[in-house]
């Protein structure tokens, strides 16, 4: 046996056996964004309008805990705070997940102090393509192996969007118990209450951008997804295009954000888009690593082309366009099959050329698509005009014996 499984050992014993608290503990899903944002912040804020015994924790760098300890709530550092952060994670009586967890699968230490705790996974989005266990016989080493099939196994609860998800996450995740509930993220984009949350860690260059862009016209936010396979810049930079031909245009304005693998394998397309945002006073690069809510939250209208960040927008009941410059080269070369959540020609209007989508977001029917559009919104989120989910989620777990 090797040293850290020796060790391993010992703190997962002590897990188990270690008395557990009123403590829920949040990881990070690789940033302050998504799922264990949403819900971080918005159980810290019922906890205390309700006065209820209990404590959530936010465990991640030093960055987001001197920005979370200004505003006077509850974080650790895993490096500063090292044991201090394990003995919580010891003590704790639920962890919130929101993505596989990667950046632990070598780390025995953070793993082993989580194994006493219920475990509940978050997820980031719609499993539109293949995730967690379907993966883990594709993994090229032992290592990735065995952390992909914990990851996808250990779950004891898993919050859905809705029952219409079911199947999909059941693939994903055979073992876990499914909470249909919606996703705390979209709680955010529903209710006005929480704007004040959804703004919380958001770049502030950025945000002071949109928000003057915000006074004088419409914002068209602008979200490619990541590119998997055989990647061809002309065709991606189609993009650029479409951004500058929008700013040209007197009443809209344009946000860009794009996908974080996007923004580490090209940074030559960064810097293009850097460079036109430099230029077009009505162009705002958002930082990719950004958490997307707010972007979704503050835009009248979506381009997009096969990401599935349009399911969440269809709970703000705006427009959504696709536009597809390379789509027979992207179904063609894609890795993954994608399964997708709705017939997509029922949400808005397909376009391959700049031109014609500008058309279309300027002058177009939008009405046509918004009946069908919020049907499909009512049934893919169970939080649909509620913003209930994350209320949903604290009352099943105090509901549940201690």
């Amino acid at each position: 046996m090797s040293k850290d499984a020796f060790f391993s050992s010992l703190l997962r014993e002590a897990s188990q056996r270690r008395r557990k608290e009123n403590i829920i503990a949040v990881v990070p899903e690789g940033g302050f964004r998504g799922n264990t944002k949403a819900a971080y912040l918005i159980l810290s804020r019922l906890i205390q309008q309700q006065r209820l015994d209990w404590q959530v924790c936010w465990i991640s760098s030093d960055r987001d805990k001197a920005m979370l300890s200004g505003l006077g709530m509850h974080s650790l550092s895993r490096d500063a705070d090292r044991n201090q952060a394990a003995d919580l994670y010891m003590r704790a009586r639920y962890v919130l997940f929101g993505t596989h967890n990667f950046q632990d699968v070598d780390s025995w230490f953070w793993q082993s102090c989580r194994d006493g705790a219920c475990k509940v996974q978050l997820w980031h989005g719609i499993p539109a393509k293949q995730v967690a266990y379907e993966m883990h016989e594709q993994m090229d080493n032992p290592y990735a192996f065995a952390g992909m099939a914990s990851d996808s196994l250990s779950y004891d609860y898993c919050v859905i969007e809705s029952p219409a998800s079911w199947a999909l996450y059941r693939k994903a995740f055979p073992s876990a118990t499914f909470l249909p509930l919606g996703s705390p993220r979209n709680d955010l984009l529903v209710r006005d209450d929480y704007a004040d949350l959804l703004l919380i860690g958001m770049e502030q260059a950025a945000r002071e951008r949109l928000e003057q862009a915000r006074r004088h016209s419409r914002i068209a936010l602008l979200c490619p997804t990541y590119r998997e396979a055989r990647y061809h810049r002309e065709s991606f930079m189609r993009w650029l295009e479409l951004a500058e031909r929008i700013a040209r245009h007197k009443h809209w304005s344009v946000t860009v954000k794009l996908h974080p693998f996007h923004e580490q394998l090209h940074p030559e397309d960064i810097a293009a888009f850097k460079q036109a945002s430099q230029q077009h006073g009505n162009i705002v690069l958002a930082s990719a690593n950004d958490d997307i809510q707010p972007y979704l939250k503050l835009s009248d209208a979506l381009i997009s082309d096969y990401s599935s960040v349009v399911a969440d927008y269809l709970i703000t009941g705006k427009p959504v366009l696709y536009f597809r410059p390379d789509e027979a080269q992207y179904w063609a070369t894609r890795k993954r099959p994608v399964q997708p959540a709705f017939p997509e020609d029922e949400i808005g209007p397909v376009f391959h050329e700049p031109q014609a989508c500008l058309d279309w977001l300027v002058q177009g029917e939008h009405e046509r698509y918004a009946e069908r559009a919020a049907a499909h919104a009512r049934r893919l989120h169970a939080n649909y005009g509620t913003g209930s989910a994350t209320e949903s989620l604290l009352a099943f777990l105090l509901s549940r014996p201690q």
